[in-house]
């Protein structure tokens, strides 16, 4: 193993998960009056009619990414969960690390809602209330299978700066990011 030389960062980290229900009576009904109608038995953009259940199925994953979050990342500050305003009902609202969001919350434009449109979604996060300026973005299909230091993060910041302020970072830099992000 080689010897990392980062310290451990100087400011806080949360983590941002978007979650739905899509078994959810309300948010079916929902998404049944904002989706265009389309005949009987045709298909969606994206593939057969049962796309939008596969879509927004909850197959119980948060909970477990939540624990593998908690064991393999424990230096995270607060657990940010986006949602429409569903709540997991097996939750722990009284565990101060944990912060639900609804979309009306960071959404500038209420007329922009319900949205079922997980770029829009993501493209608000930074609005959420108190977020850290760091903070790691999962989608409830997401595990952390082994510890993860804080300082990793500050290493990826570094090369993804450089590749963004327009230097050409050398094909190794690239292909150790993507296995940095692999670890995930």
């Amino acid at each position: 193993m080689r010897p990392d030389p980062l310290p451990e960062l100087d400011e806080p980290v949360d983590a941002v998960y978007t979650w739905v229900d899509g078994s959810d009576p309300a948010f079916r009904a929902s998404f049944q009056r904002h989706s265009p109608t389309r005949p009987e038995g045709e298909a969606t953009a994206r593939g057969d009619s049962n796309d939008r259940d596969n879509r927004f199925r909850d197959n119980g994953e948060l909970r477990h990414s939540l624990r593998s979050l908690a064991a393999h990342a424990p230096w995270v500050r607060r657990i940010h969960l986006l949602t429409n305003g569903q709540v997991p009902n097996w939750l722990d609202r009284s565990d101060p690390r944990i912060h639900l969001v609804r979309h009306d919350e960071v959404f500038e434009d209420p007329g922009a809602l319900p949205t079922f449109n997980s770029n829009a979604i993501e493209m608000n996060l930074h609005r959420i209330p108190g977020l850290a300026r760091r903070f790691l973005y999962f989608n409830d299909d997401v595990f952390l299978g082994r510890l993860w230091a804080q300082r990793r993060l500050d290493g990826l910041r570094r090369r993804a700066d450089t590749a963004l302020d327009g230097e050409s970072p050398n094909r190794p830099e690239i292909v150790a990011l993507s296995q940095e992000w692999s670890l995930l």
